[in-house]
């Protein structure tokens, strides 16, 4: 139950801290702090994403956009497939909402 919790809190600060280091345009820092938010997510809810419930879906698809922004957005990282298979990724996630589950925003 602590690691449950503990990991929760984790994946949620260490978001909001990469979120922070993108926009400062720190990305080796950004994509430290968004891969441990995504490694505290999958210990938390597995690799399944057929298993994830709809909060779980929303968070990681959020992560991993994030965190193909950050491959984007790095100047240093000249081969951007990466942060294509993270668009992808949460793209792919995010489709597996039933459209009357997703927020306003997310049916556009």
């Amino acid at each position: 139950m602590m690691d449950k919790k503990r990991h929760m809190k984790d994946a949620k600060s260490r978001f909001n801290i990469g979120l922070v280091y993108l926009k400062t345009g720190d990305y080796a820092k950004a994509q430290e702090n968004l891969e441990h938010s995504l490694f505290c997510h999958i210990q938390l809810s597995g690799h399944d994403a057929k298993c994830y419930d709809n909060d779980t879906i929303f968070a990681i698809a959020g992560v991993r956009e994030k965190l193909g922004d950050c491959y984007v957005a790095n100047k240093k990282i000249v081969d951007k497939a990466l942060a294509l298979d993270h668009y992808e990724e949460s793209r792919r996630l995010l489709k597996s909402v039933d459209p009357e589950d997703a927020p306003a925003n997310l049916t556009e």
